[in-house]
């Protein structure tokens, strides 16, 4: 505590107190100012300025500079100057802690200049402490290192004991700003050892933070948490609540380094979110800053970007020069990493001389590395291993274990190129053993050995690393909450994928092969059926709800594009930091590919009656499994040019009328009937499914990329459509997916309609189709129409009403998948739309739900096979499976299949057989309708199921 030597005794015991239990001194202080009289203006003054320095010291920023105002009025009402100098050291200081930038150093000067005046040595060597521990925030550690040093050796013998201890602490904080571990670690180890012998538990909390600091720049992570847990621990015990943010985005930044990738979000984006209350916009710009990190570990890299501009223009705002230097090198990662090597240099160079006249050591190493990085992508591997050499030495020097475990992957990658087998063999094994903590870098290492084997011709070694390095990408990919981070994992990981799949098609193992199919599909959605609703902070739920009404508003007023994507990736940007928030991350995989297992699982369900077709595209070719009860068998069709045109014509939705329709023919222009889609079956329907000789026998279909926007059920099979030949599922994963029963259920419908009567793009017919279904469903029945049919009964349901009470789930109403947006999907209600991320959260219970609206099946299909739809969305939010459509609905004919549906529902049924039986009624009556309505009635339906 800054206590001068002319505040009055009176006062002196409450503002000492505080050094000890900030908040009983607050309260102490407020109650003196209680008990002073009005008629005393002096004792007022005193009165008012320690409570704002006691508010101060319990980190109340805001509430103490309305205190110390306060104070300054009475001072100044009575001209007393000293008491005016005081609060102006106590707005000094709320600047300081507000992250005021580099004009406070003369304000700083200017007091110490005022109290060297008025000859208080102990006020003078405060003041001059503190202004270093704000230089030390501007990152000029030299100035501060260089005044503390003389300080300390000028008033050794005149300081007092707590004083030292924060001149120690504040200079160890320097030191390990200029990567000198081992004399920070001594100066906070003296500083720590005299805070706990005086107790002051505050400062102790703050010590074991900057302790932690320490730890995580040497690696040393498990030492780093426990630190900062116990820091934190004391923080919230005197309700420091500040310190205790800070505590949090230390452990947010070391979760990441870890991998613990859900953790490190929840707790970055909750302090940054109590940064921002508490005006600290430097604390919440390195939280920004951390954030960016994540998401460019994740390969979102323009979300990525967008978190490091953020932390940019508030460090250029505040004068943060250090923080400033760090966030350009990692923006010069990102355009490295998109492919502009040349470009990342030229930015590396200029920041390289910076760093070189602020002697940062650990800086210019991490700019090395960089600059290596970019010159083994140019191919230009000497200029390389020079770089990383001076990276290493420099590491080795301030013993950054971890940073020397990346300049060692860089050297076997270097090594690799090179064709140094032996050399690279031995620096990845060296580095797997340093990075064996940060999966991020673990499953590089380990990829790198099974490189180093496959170049060598041990395929067996080689194929061993690689699924090594698979299971941490893919438990890195069941670790995060988000469809895109985990697309983001494996396109990062791609070429593993192909050097895998390579080695293991060489080795000619079906089995294997599907392994290494299977285990990457539908990562995401296995985990958002284990995962609890989330529960937002209100500041988060309030700005999520802004961000997602600007969206809609511009959705709906058809506003341009451009600025429908900016409000976009804003509201996607929050979307992706919520979703870290009360995520469950799942448990590491154990168990292999069984299967077995799953074979069991489908006789149990269809007996031994089915089929399973797994597609997988593979460089320039088409793997297809055919599994059944007995055998597995894989067909390679190789994508000629001719055969993706032939794709593009079966998927595209330009082309759906001319190959649907079969246009060729029915214009003349084709002699033989469905010639488009008898190529498609000799593309992708193997010989396998001849063994289905029972059209109740059931196709479950596993789609790859492109095909996900097939509507299997219009392919031809010898003379019937596809959906004749056998009941057609859609699954995301041979891995069955949890369930989400609930117990007791009596069969019951939640049928949800809007007509829109009264806008430019009605749904006349939505009365009808419910008319449809209240003539067959047998089973209790409500009916949410219109007004009623709002965004609050859905979304925000109350205990008694919720989603998740009804077996069957009825939506009649507008839906839209913008191509390349998959989160930009919604469904319309009366009052606005759900998105994409809303559904997910709905909390249904194995229900089926039948969407009657456009594209709930079109999808957006991101690398890793993660896909992103109504559908799916549905199916995260616990649903058991979606009747939904492809294409563009017409809601006349919509009421007519949903006639026939649910004729077949009220006979009991499930929604494949029920689907392909009413398809199958509409393919025998389709001589009574055009050949373009009958397809577009029928063919683009399809049931996708858990």
């Amino acid at each position: 505590m800054f206590i001068p030597s002319s505040v009055p005794s009176a006062y002196r015991s409450c503002l000492q107190l505080a050094d000890t239990n900030p908040r009983q001194s607050v309260l102490h202080a407020k109650h003196g100012l209680l008990q002073t009289s009005s008629n005393e203006p002096l004792a007022q003054a005193w009165a008012f300025y320690s409570v704002g320095w006691t508010l101060f010291r319990w980190e109340r920023l805001s509430e103490a500079a309305t205190y110390f105002e306060q104070a300054l009025d009475y001072f100044r009402s009575i001209e007393d100057a000293a008491g005016l100098l005081h609060c102006r050291v106590g707005q000094v200081f709320i600047g300081w802690m507000s992250g005021a930038g580099r004009s406070l150093q003369q304000e700083w000067q200017s007091l110490v200049a005022a109290y060297q005046l008025l000859g208080d040595e102990q006020a003078v060597a405060q003041l001059q402490i503190y202004q270093a521990a704000h230089l030390n925030m501007l990152g000029d550690t030299a100035h501060s290192i260089a005044q503390l040093t003389t300080l300390a050796s000028n008033t050794l013998h005149n300081i007092s004991p707590s004083n030292l201890a924060r001149l120690q602490r504040i200079l160890g904080a320097a030191y390990l700003n200029q990567a000198d571990f081992p004399t920070a670690e001594r100066y906070y180890r003296d500083a720590l050892q005299t805070f706990r012998r005086l107790n002051w538990q505050p400062e102790i909390a703050k010590c074991l933070f900057e302790q932690a600091r320490l730890a995580e720049q040497r690696g040393k992570y498990r030492l780093a948490i426990s630190l900062l847990q116990k820091a934190r621990d004391l923080a919230a015990q005197h309700e420091l609540v500040l310190l205790k943010s800070q505590c949090e985005k230390g452990l947010g930044l070391i979760y990441s380094r870890l991998g613990y990738y859900q953790q490190a979000i929840e707790l970055l984006v909750t302090a940054r979110s109590l940064f921002i209350a508490n005006q600290r916009l430097d604390q919440a710009a390195q939280c920004d800053h951390n954030l960016g990190i994540i998401f460019y570990y994740y390969g979102l890299f323009d979300f990525s970007q967008a978190f490091y501009r953020r932390a940019q223009n508030s460090y250029q705002a505040l004068d943060k020069t250090h923080d400033l230097l760090i966030v350009q090198r990692n923006q010069a990662l990102i355009v490295r990493r998109q492919g502009q090597p040349e470009a990342a240099l030229q930015l590396l160079q200029h920041l390289a001389e910076a760093a070189q006249q602020t002697n940062d050591l650990g800086e210019l190493a991490a700019i090395f590395q960089a600059q290596a990085q970019c010159w083994n992508d140019q191919g230009r591997h000497e200029q390389a291993l020079d770089a990383i050499q001076q990276a290493y030495a420099y590491f080795t020097a301030i013993q950054h274990a971890d940073a020397m475990g990346e300049c060692l992957l860089e050297y076997a990658t270097t090594a690799l190129l090179l064709n140094k087998y032996g050399q690279a063999r031995d620096y990845f094994q060296r580095a797997k053993r340093l990075l064996n903590k940060r999966p991020m870098y673990m499953w590089l290492a380990v990829y790198g050995l099974g490189r180093c084997a496959h170049a060598q011709g041990q395929l067996k070694k080689a194929r061993m690393y690689y699924q090594k390095a698979q299971a941490i990408v893919l438990n890195m990919r069941r670790s995060v909450p988000s469809e895109h981070a985990s697309s983001g994992f494996f396109s990062q990981a791609q070429a593993l994928y192909g050097d895998s799949l390579s080695v293991t098609m060489t080795l000619g193992d079906a089995a294997a092969i599907l392994e290494v199919v299977e285990q990457h599909r539908a990562v995401t959605l296995q985990h958002y059926l284990n995962q609890p609703a989330a529960h937002m902070p209100l500041t988060l739920r309030q700005l999520y709800q802004q961000r997602r009404e600007t969206l809609q508003h511009l959705i709906n007023a058809a506003a341009p594009e451009h600025n429908i994507n900016e409000a976009l990736q804003e509201y996607l940007l929050l979307s992706l930091e919520l979703r870290h928030i009360g995520f469950v991350p799942a448990t590491p995989i154990a168990d292999r590919f069984e299967l077995d297992r799953i074979r069991q699982q489908f006789d149990l369900a269809y007996g031994t009656g089915w089929i399973c077709l797994i597609y997988s595209f593979y460089g320039e070719h088409l793997l297809i499994f055919s599994l059944t009860t007995t055998s597995l068998a894989m067909t390679q069709q190789r994508i000629t040019p001719q055969a993706r045109h032939l794709l593009n014509q079966l998927t595209k939705p330009e082309y759906r009328e001319f190959t649907y329709d079969d246009y060729a023919y029915a214009h003349g222009r084709s002699a033989k009937r469905w010639s488009i889609l008898h190529q498609a079956q000799a593309l992708l329907l193997p010989s396998e499914i001849g063994q289905l000789s029972d059209p109740d026998h059931h196709l479950l279909l596993l789609p790859d990329e492109c095909l996900h926007d097939l509507p299997w059920a219009a392919l031809a099979y010898r003379s019937q459509r596809l959906c004749q030949h056998a009941v057609l599922h859609q699954i995301p994963a041979l891995q069955r997916m949890p369930s989400i029963e609930r117990a007791g259920r009596s069969p019951n419908l939640l049928f949800i309609g809007c007509s829109f009567r009264d806008s430019e793009d009605p749904l006349i017919y939505v009365l009808d189709e419910l008319e449809q279904v209240q003539q067959y469903w047998q089973h209790p029945i409500e009916i949410l129409l219109d007004e009623s049919a709002s965004r609050q009964r859905i979304v925000q349901p109350t205990p008694q009403t919720t989603l998740g009470d009804y077996s069957h789930i009825h939506i009649a109403t507008h839906g839209q998948m913008t191509s390349q947006q998959g989160l930009r999907a919604y469904i319309k209600l009366h009052d606005g739309a759900i998105f994409y991320d809303e559904i997910l959260q709905l909390q249904i219970a194995d229900a089926l739900v039948i969407l009657s609206v456009c594209q709930g099946a079109d999808g957006d299909v991101l690398p890793g096979a993660e896909v992103l739809s109504l559908s799916r969305a549905f199916l995260g939010a616990g649903a058991a499976a979606v009747i939904c459509h492809l294409w563009w609905v017409d809601d006349e004919y919509a009421v007519a299949m949903m006639d026939r549906l649910y004729q077949q529902l009220r006979l009991g049924y499930a929604a494949p057989t029920a689907l392909a039986y009413a398809q199958r009624q509409w393919i025998e009556q389709q001589r009574d309708l055009t050949t373009e309505q009958s397809s577009a009635i029928w063919s683009g339906w399809s049931v996708i199921e858990r």
